[in-house]
């Protein structure tokens, strides 16, 4: 056998490449036990070579699972251990009435629903599985559900989770408690490193949340946002801290126009966005931002090339102009939020000419819209001066994040008066 499997209350491993959980019902009498569905799943598993971890709720050798308290703390406790530490979970349901209804499983089913980790399956013609089914794969608006794949062969549902796990990676003791899909974030281990550059260390962590969008064509989901809870050694403290979220996305990239007017600086004009979002807390119920999004690709692969192209992407589709490569200045990238979100945002800096300023003015005075991307995104150009925006009667109500950014303005104007003369 080339995969390891731990059981009921057996200690979990202390290095992990791949797991999976079976979550599915388990027959407990002995008249029953022909119900069992595990044996065939492990000689499929080694048919398909898996070899990782197999992460069995079901106790070894119980001849009469009456035997097995599965309703005690124990038992309960490590089967939800098991579940947050699988890097998938594969639920299969082989239900039959009256002898094996699996209740406990539609509980299990219910938690790990949104967490992008699950597929299910269950035999053509099983009982009372339309629900499940449709919240899985029919359920909110296109653009914002989740799907949980649906299998009716165990083959099939087995080698789609090999597939997904591929050659998985490896984690070794306190690692061992996150799953695959958060540890091989880019964001995550930007954080992890960061953690580990400044001497602390990572006892525990668990996944809280993780927000997902549409489904890639291999039906992994396109992570978008995951929220986990650590357990963190502060280093030179003394202490552990294990009372905040960190909160991960996908890092993101400002462009700040700017056309150079007047004597000072704060005569200079800027270019924000004007746009709703669900968070606002201002007095006019709307943001205003530079212009700015998520790096492409999403999963953080990014280099100089991608992050400026991101850039000019976002300025292009929010403002409805097409900027000069060559005269972006990329500034420097520092982390949004850091008590709360694990994100780097990219600053690049442009100085617009007179043609520039003339068209971005006339898309102002029209309050001419940004393309709008699956109904999510919907921007006005706005023009003010530095002045303005960094007013104290918050005229043009910038968050902290973005008042920051214009500031940075002051040191690149000194660059800028330097190269003229």
């Amino acid at each position: 056998m080339h995969f390891k499997i731990v059981r009921a209350q057996e200690p979990f491993p202390k290095e992990v490449i791949k797991s999976i959980f079976l979550l599915g019902p388990i027959p407990r009498l002995a008249t029953t036990m022909y119900l069992s569905w595990k044996a065939e799943v492990y000689r499929i598993l080694e048919e398909l070579g898996y070899d990782g971890i197999v992460y069995d709720p079901e106790h070894k050798s119980a001849p009469d699972q009456r035997e097995v308290d599965y309703n005690g703390a124990a038992q309960i406790k490590w089967e939800v251990e098991a579940l947050y530490r699988a890097d998938l979970i594969v639920a299969w349901i082989p239900r039959q009435f009256p002898d094996m209804p699996a209740l406990t499983s539609n509980i299990e089913m219910g938690e790990w629903f949104k967490s992008g980790k699950m597929l299910l399956g269950y035999p053509q013609g099983t009982e009372r599985m339309g629900y499940i089914t449709f919240r899985g794969t029919e359920w909110l608006a296109e653009a914002y559900r989740w799907e949980v794949p649906v299998y009716h062969s165990l083959v099939a549902m087995l080698q789609a989770a090999l597939a997904r796990l591929g050659a998985g990676a490896l984690r070794h003791g306190s690692e061992t408690a996150g799953p695959l899909e958060i540890w091989q974030d880019k964001t995550f281990q930007s954080w992890y490193c960061s953690q580990q550059l400044g001497g602390h260390r990572l006892e525990d962590f668990r996944v809280e949340y993780v927000y997902y969008r549409k489904s890639d064509d291999d039906g992994r989901p396109k992570r978008r946002v995951w929220a986990i809870r650590p357990k963190v050694r502060v280093a030179g403290e003394g202490r552990i801290k294990d009372n905040e979220l960190v909160i991960g996305r996908p890092a993101v990239v400002s462009v700040l126009m700017y056309f150079p007017h007047g004597d000072y600086v704060t005569d200079w004009r800027i270019v924000l966005v004007k746009e709703f979002r669900s968070a606002v807390m201002n007095h006019r119920g709307t943001i205003y931002e530079l212009p700015g999004g998520s790096i492409e690709p999403l999963d953080g692969t990014h280099d100089e090339k991608t992050i400026l192209l991101s850039a000019m992407r976002e300025v292009e589709e929010e403002v409805g102009l097409k900027l000069d490569a060559s005269r972006m200045i990329a500034s420097d990238a520092r982390q949004t939020m850091a008590t709360l979100v694990a994100c780097d945002n990219h600053l690049f800096f442009y100085e617009l000419d007179q043609w520039e300023i003339k068209k971005l003015r006339s898309l102002a005075a029209k309050e001419s819209s940004g393309q709008i991307k699956d109904n999510a995104e919907s921007t006005i150009c706005q023009i003010v001066t530095v002045g303005e925006a960094i007013s104290n009667d918050c005229a043009i109500p910038l968050d902290w994040v973005n008042m920051g950014m214009v500031m940075k303005l002051f040191a690149q104007s000194m660059v800028c008066c330097v190269r003229r003369h």
